[in-house]
């Protein structure tokens, strides 16, 4: 699975789960700009905040890139880019 067909994924959870953007913004404590451009695909989150956007819908993401707290860094969008062949933000 690309980033395209995820956040198109979580876009249908969100509009089932009947959240907003804005309510999703405030689950996630991000302004509701951020959840447009990650929805348009303008910009990639990170990968804790895309946990905590699937859960928010509904959904379970099949894959755990974190690992313990202890190993996460500020690569996750290299990291997340390298699993799901999309290209990190700039």
């Amino acid at each position: 699975m690309n980033w395209d067909q995820l956040r198109l994924r979580l876009i249908e959870a969100r509009e089932v789960a009947q959240l907003s953007r804005i309510e999703l913004a405030e689950a996630l404590g991000v302004v509701r700009m951020t959840i447009y451009n990650w929805e348009k695909g303008d910009r990639v989150p990170h990968i804790e905040q895309l946990r905590v956007w699937s859960e928010a819908v509904g959904l379970v993401l099949s894959f755990d890139l974190m690992g313990s707290e202890d190993n996460a860094h500020d690569d996750d969008h290299e990291l997340l880019a390298a699993f799901m062949d999309v290209a990190p933000p700039e």
